[in-house]
């Protein structure tokens, strides 16, 4: 038998924690992401999604790393209605496009379409290439989410970001009083250039700008009308 409550002492109850004590949660709702375009990526893009339609595989390969592993390659050309651009798939991600590509073209039904997350753009030997890491995510489309925007109608091939070549370009700015500036002041630049072509955009922290020219090899032309500048961020 329970022992008897001391004077002046009495058991919880609900008067004691009024509805309006109790905490909800007012957190805003989540946003939907937003979707990017081809024609809009620049050697310094990360983070950005996607909806693309693939077009070929142009190569498979596998590349040797120095523990005695080996890494499966395949780069793979994807576009929209802005442009084309070459994608490089790593291990699974080679394995996820080949059974994707082989089913399509046994139903030949409708045209190989996929979602990417949280993509980035890596420069391989000067030309960009469109990567998806351990970040990201690389899903068949529809991928069953709302904010997915339909697939694109069609792919516009002679706008191809990956056969520009990005060349650096040293500009000799005058220094105040007419000064030109003294060698070795453009190594900073070579180093910038250097780790963008090295996948170490994350090591990039200080700000600078550089300009960056355009040799498209398509035509053979080189476009000097075509200016890009990277300006070193926190990116």
């Amino acid at each position: 038998m329970a022992a008897p409550l001391p004077p002046n002492t009495s058991r919880l109850s609900a008067a004691a924690y009024p509805p309006s004590a109790v905490h909800v949660s007012t957190a805003p709702p989540s946003r939907p992401a937003r979707y990017t375009k081809v024609d809009l990526l620049t050697p310094a893009s990360v983070g950005h999604n996607l909806v693309l339609r693939v077009l070929r595989i142009l190569a498979t390969f596998e590349k040797a790393r120095v523990d005695g592993s080996t890494t499966k390659i395949a780069e793979i050309v994807v576009g929209d209605e802005t442009g084309v651009i070459t994608l490089r798939a790593r291990n699974s991600q080679v394995e996820f496009f080949l059974k994707k590509v082989q089913k399509e073209e046994e139903e030949e039904e409708k045209p190989c379409v996929i979602v990417l997350r949280n993509a980035g753009v890596s420069m391989y030997k000067g030309h960009m290439r469109l990567i998806v890491n351990k970040w990201g995510k690389i899903s068949s489309y529809p991928d069953e989410v709302a904010s997915t925007p339909p697939p694109p109608a069609d792919v516009l091939g002679t706008n191809d970001k990956s056969s520009v070549e990005y060349e650096l370009v040293e500009q000799m700015a005058a220094k105040e009083g007419g000064e030109s500036e003294e060698e070795g002041e453009g190594t900073e630049a070579h180093d910038l250039f250097n780790q963008l072509c090295h996948h170490q955009t994350s090591t990039i922290r200080s700000c600078i700008s550089e300009t960056i020219r355009c040799k498209n090899y398509l035509t053979g032309d080189q476009l000097n009308c075509r200016v890009v500048r990277i300006n070193r961020r926190h990116w």
